[in-house]
């Protein structure tokens, strides 16, 4: 992050809107699986505030978005690792809210319902969902 504000300036807000949802029953999780869905959904949230949180990165006040899920919140059948990624990048958001309240960072997390895309698409297409 240093490099991109070091060419284009302070960044004065950061969104982390990526996301992959695996659908699997908790007898399908495989270690790589679920540690391939945790270090996207969570770790690179997580990572994206370390970095935007340096002085030389952010521009003065700064803001940062998460986007959670509903499935954070109340879960699904066949979802456990989907909604315990976006359910931990929940906790973080208020932890990391507190904390960087300090350096003059908002840190805030929305949890949309199924919002019309090819990941919903390809959810529908799921064969017993």
């Amino acid at each position: 992050m240093t490099g991109l504000a070091a060419r284009h300036g302070p960044i004065a807000g950061l969104a982390h809107c990526a996301g992959v949802q695996a659908t699997a029953a908790v007898r399908q999780l495989t270690p790589s699986g679920l540690e391939s869905l945790m270090r996207i959904n969570l770790v690179a949230a997580l990572m994206l505030a370390k970095g935007l949180r340096q002085k030389p990165v952010r521009a003065g006040s700064a803001s940062l978005v998460f986007v959670s899920s509903i499935m954070g919140l109340v879960g699904a059948p066949g979802r456990a690792a989907y909604s315990a990624s976006k359910g931990a990048l929940i906790s973080a958001t208020r932890s990391l809210a507190l904390e960087l309240a300090r350096e003059e960072m908002r840190v805030n997390c929305v949890a949309p319902a199924f919002v019309k895309t090819a990941m919903l698409d390809e959810l529908s297409r799921t064969p017993g969902q």
